[in-house]
């Protein structure tokens, strides 16, 4: 079933740092909906408890998620500091998608990056789901990093390089 992107609230979930049980509950329901992840990124989970969670409370991420009713319909996880700007996470539920969200989730995580050509890696087997997006953007790709977080798929990376990370390809723009 198709849901219509006219009933979807965005929200930051830092906008629920000064209530504990808010930030609690959206903290958890962010989780659960992205508890599949660990299939393609094994510390998925170590990563968003222990960056992500205490990178919110001290203003380095932010996660936006939009909700249809009570029900997650997306979410991007961003980074946003001096040195890096980058989107995490980009997704969004399966029911919701092909209705504008992820260019919602999108342009907002470009505007709370403050930048329009934010890092971003995607997993060989999701890149298919992104490529309209990423040349909607002028999004480039600047690595390949061979079993970056799985053995078996490559890791992608848009608008800049990763660091300590197992021997990337850069590639070379002329």
């Amino acid at each position: 079933m198709r849901h219509s992107k006219r009933h979807n609230n965005l929200f930051l979930i830092s906008e629920f740092k000064d209530n504990p049980v808010l930030f609690d509950y959206h903290k958890e329901k962010i989780y659960e909906s992205l508890a599949t992840l660990n299939k393609n990124y094994p510390e998925f989970k170590t990563w968003y408890y222990d960056k992500i969670i205490p990178g919110i409370q001290n203003g380095q991420r932010e996660i936006i998620m939009t909700y249809d009713d009570k029900l997650i319909s997306g979410i991007s996880i961003l980074k946003n500091t001096h040195s890096e700007k980058k989107i995490c996470t980009l997704r969004v539920s399966s029911n919701y998608r092909k209705n504008g969200i992820g260019k919602i989730l999108f342009e907002k995580s470009l505007d709370i990056l403050n930048s329009d050509s934010p890092i971003i890696t995607i997993s060989e087997n999701k890149i298919h789901q992104f490529r309209s997006l990423l040349n909607y953007y002028g999004f480039e790709l600047s690595q390949v990093i061979p079993g970056c977080y799985v053995d078996s798929q490559d890791e992608y990376v848009y608008n800049g390089a990763l660091t300590n990370t197992k021997t990337p390809l850069l590639l070379q723009h002329n």
